[in-house]
């Protein structure tokens, strides 16, 4: 197994680069990161592939210092709580925003400050969705979407969401589709909220769903 550091093919060129290679973020090393500016390097491994993409690299970020001499990138990171609402505010110190893998819960951009500066939201409700599973899994999401939906508005002000049902593609279970879920922008330009859709079909083989902006604030 070899592992690379791709750094500068994704900073080279970001949306190119995601749209045919998938970006995994390891909670193991995030899991410890507070929300903020930090840095980071992405690696690949030549141990995993992207089934439908011929040349794409299954990667991933690992937070670095700023000191680290290696490749690596500014960006700000949007940490994750289970069963809370996590909020970080961007501005003009990094393009990039990241927060931790998607895979029920939901994300959303708030609307610009006077300075420019934008709240980047994750929030799960999984308490709620096992609330409710027993009457269905259809029921389960649904009830735990809505409250992500509602706490997003309420508590994060904000002016687009990510929800499930625009990056898990109807699937459920083990094998459903997750978020690589990031924001973009210039500095002195309005932030965008992004996905980058995966799943994980065997050891070591990934599909890649496709990158989409995220727009509005519909459910569905």
């Amino acid at each position: 197994m070899t592992i690379e550091n791709v750094t500068d093919e994704l900073v080279g060129d970001f949306f190119g680069f995601l749209r045919h290679s998938v970006v995994l973020i390891p909670e193991r090393m995030w899991n410890q990161v507070d929300g903020g500016k930090c840095h980071a390097t992405c690696k690949s491994s030549t141990s995993s592939r992207v089934e439908n993409r011929t040349d794409g690299k299954v990667c991933w970020l690992e937070p670095v210092e700023e000191s680290d001499k290696t490749a690596k990138f500014p960006m700000s990171w949007c940490p994750y709580v289970q069963d809370s609402l996590v909020k970080t505010m961007l501005g003009d110190d990094a393009e990039h925003a990241f927060t931790a893998t998607m895979d029920g819960c939901s994300a959303s951009l708030g609307s610009a400050t006077d300075t420019g500066a934008q709240l980047f939201a994750h929030v799960n409700a999984a308490q709620i969705k096992s609330d409710w599973v027993s009457v269905s899994e259809k029921e389960g999401a649904e009830r735990q979407m809505s409250s992500q939906h509602a706490q997003l508005m309420y508590k994060a002000d904000a002016s687009v969401i990510l929800h499930p049902a625009h990056y898990r593609q109807g699937m459920t279970g083990p094998k459903a589709w997750k978020s690589t879920t990031f924001c973009v922008h210039k500095i002195g330009k309005p932030w965008q909220l992004w996905s980058q859709s995966y799943r994980n079909v065997s050891s070591g083989v990934y599909a890649h769903g496709g990158v989409k902006q995220a727009r509005g604030m519909s459910l569905n």
